[in-house]
């Protein structure tokens, strides 16, 4: 058993990324938010066929906030690993539909995704240093997700201008992590919404390309949406918006104790005007229309 920590030593570097290679891997848990906890395979009989694997999930890879933050951040690690490792493979602990959409914005299709390790394996462990739990944050996650963002952000050469007066996009329902699932009632809101013709709801449950999700985010001058994901990754896509988030009660402690979300909050708030909405059973329109940029 191998315990990788941020501090370990024979760690190799590629760009902006630091990381460990181990061979033989047969399993690995991403233990107390700052350490890789690996299990090797003994008595492994030489091969001439080496299986190569980018380790990316991290303990709640489920959740969306999390993966984007911990996980995703090195998609670009693995573009860069491709160059000297062509066969290389990116293991997955779950499989997702926004893990699928987002390595597909990346270039990295669905036969470059794993959820099983083979035999005779190298694996490649990027520093532990993602987990947003773990109330520490330095300099060299800072400029992944700075790169991260920035690349996302670049829209692949996608432009448009902001033709959407105002975007609605209620809390989806697929795929939410179930510790912390929640219900918005945003009915009222909606109703008046689609009185609007420049108006329109955006369920990103149905969403398929996130290129799409990207050209409808940054279309739009008032963006409406829930704390949680949907502000850290579409405040985080959106530029020069008014982001009205409805339950911005949930942010405070965070934003507060936890430094990496501290930092993407910042991110967000760089590029866009917030407008915090304390939580309520059910949300008006009444409530929030004087804050539409109209």
């Amino acid at each position: 058993m191998i315990i990788y920590e941020k501090d370990t030593e024979d760690v190799q570097t590629l760009s902006i990324y630091k990381y460990k290679i181990v061979n033989n891997v047969l399993g690995y848990l991403y233990e107390d938010f700052d350490k890789w906890v690996i299990d090797i395979e003994q008595n492994i009989e030489n091969s001439s066929v080496i299986h190569y694997y980018l380790i990316i999930d991290t303990q709640i890879n489920d959740a969306f906030h999390h993966w984007i933050y911990e996980s995703a951040i090195y998609l670009l690690l693995f573009i860069e690993l491709k160059n000297l490792y062509p066969t290389i493979k990116l293991h997955l602990k779950t499989k997702r539909g926004f893990k699928n959409i987002i390595c597909e914005y990346f270039g990295i299709s669905s036969d470059d995704i794993v959820l099983e390790l083979r035999h005779n394996n190298i694996c490649i462990f990027p520093l532990p240093i993602s987990a947003h739990n773990k109330k520490t944050i330095c300099t060299d996650y800072i400029n992944q997700v700075d790169v991260f963002c920035k690349f996302i952000q670049s829209n692949r050469g996608i432009t448009e201008k902001k033709h959407i007066n105002t975007l609605l996009m209620p809390r989806q329902n697929k795929e939410n992590f179930p510790g912390n699932d929640r219900l918005y009632n945003v009915e009222d809101i909606a109703n008046n919404i689609i009185q609007g013709g420049d108006n329109i709801i955006l369920n990103t449950d149905s969403i398929k390309d996130f290129k799409e999700q990207i050209r409808i985010v940054n279309s739009s001058k008032n963006i409406i949406l829930t704390g949680g994901s949907a502000y850290f990754v579409n405040g985080m896509i959106s530029n020069d918006a008014n982001i009205i988030v409805l339950d911005w009660d949930i942010h405070d402690d965070h934003i507060t104790h936890y430094p990496k979300v501290k930092y993407i909050n910042y991110l967000v708030q760089l590029r866009n005007t917030i407008i915090p909405i304390p939580n309520m059973s059910t949300f008006k329109y009444n409530d929030i229309k004087e804050y539409l940029d109209a």
